[in-house]
């Protein structure tokens, strides 16, 4: 679906860094960003399965392509962050410190939240928790028939957000649990709505969806919009997206925004890891030991690590996406193509 790699690339815009310079520390809008992250989720997967409700073949497909999408490249950078964590320790980085243990490892890998400073180890990957707990749920869904699965997928979404809010107390998101569950049921919503055939019209859809864009960029400038107007905004958002917008061609622009969506789940982990290298440097240039800068050659070249913060995260996303990501989920899925081909014939009864 070609219009929906656009608006993860709207989402993945939403993630990347804005920054002040007293103390030199880069910080995301994340939460909005993120919010926009469940509701795609929501819609994608729902519209994506949409035909395939009811059917047997339908949860063993959807369990393993989800897990051949997210787990690589997010072991790869669990595994990446370990050395990581250990210099933290050593030096005697307090996060480090309380955050870092081999169990902390073991969940941080599987998806099992925990409370600490830094959870799970990838920095950013917290949101994968609220992911997975979506898929259990869709692939559970999935067994029934669409117009049973989305009302029970729904109720499921609202009892385990009232069950995980109670067991996870001790665990801090910045957006609660019964927010990020209940944007996936938007987007589980406006998935029935893109498929019952309703359409906004272009002109007034799309201005709609400027201004209200305008409004919020606005209040993420001036950082007074929490989780809960993130909540409010981030369904009208997409559902203007997708229902008043046709990016599916095959221009140059569509070609890029396609590609931006393609690589947003590199973007969306990869970006943590370049804004904490640069953090670093900030932190190194604000060091008593070094020669006090003038204002304004510190002003502008705070200003360039952010430009370079945001160029490198893009394009370590696309190197990320072209060397690894996309090549090993190619490979995985062959793997399982073949091995459910055997399983399937006369002779692999």
């Amino acid at each position: 679906m070609n219009h929906t790699e656009g608006a993860y690339n709207l989402a993945v815009s939403r993630l990347m860094p804005r920054y002040h310079l007293q103390p030199v520390r880069f910080y995301a809008d994340s939460a909005f960003g993120v919010q926009l992250f469940f509701v795609i989720s929501g819609f994608v997967m729902a519209h994506v399965m949409w035909n395939r409700f009811g059917k047997v073949a339908s949860v063993r497909d959807f369990a393993l392509n989800r897990v051949t999408r997210i787990v690589p490249l997010y072991w790869a950078l669990i595994l990446l962050m370990i050395p990581i964590a250990l210099v933290g320790v050593h030096t005697g980085s307090q996060s480090w410190v309380q955050s870092f243990s081999w169990l902390n490892v073991a969940k941080s890998l599987f998806f099992i939240p925990y409370a600490a400073p830094i959870t799970p180890l990838s920095l950013l990957g917290w949101t994968l928790n609220f992911e997975m707990m979506f898929y259990v749920l869709m692939t559970g869904a999935l067994i029934f028939p669409r117009r049973v699965a989305l009302p029970l997928l729904l109720i499921a979404l609202a009892g385990a957000s009232i069950v995980l809010t109670r067991l996870l107390a001790n665990v801090h998101y910045p957006i609660p649990i019964a927010y990020g569950l209940s944007e996936f049921g938007i987007g589980l919503i406006i998935a029935a709505v893109w498929n019952s055939g309703f359409r906004i019209p272009d002109f007034p859809g799309r201005l709609v969806l400027v201004i209200l864009i305008l409004i919020v960029d606005n209040l993420l400038f001036n950082r007074t919009l929490g989780s809960v107007w993130g909540l409010i905004f981030a369904g009208p958002v997409i559902a203007l997206a997708v229902l008043s917008s046709d990016i599916s061609g095959r221009g140059k622009l569509q070609r890029f925004v396609i590609a931006g969506g393609n690589a947003s789940y590199s973007l969306y982990l990869i970006h943590g890891l370049v804004m904490e290298m640069m953090n670093l440097s900030g932190y190194a240039l604000n060091s008593p030991h070094m020669p006090t800068l003038p204002a304004p050659l510190a002003t502008t070249l705070f200003a360039i690590m952010g430009l370079v913060t945001v160029v490198s995260s893009v394009a370590a996303a696309f190197l990320c996406y072209a060397g690894f990501e996309r090549p090993v989920t190619a490979w995985l899925r062959g793997r399982q193509g073949r091995a459910w081909a055997k399983q399937t014939s006369p002779g692999g009864l």
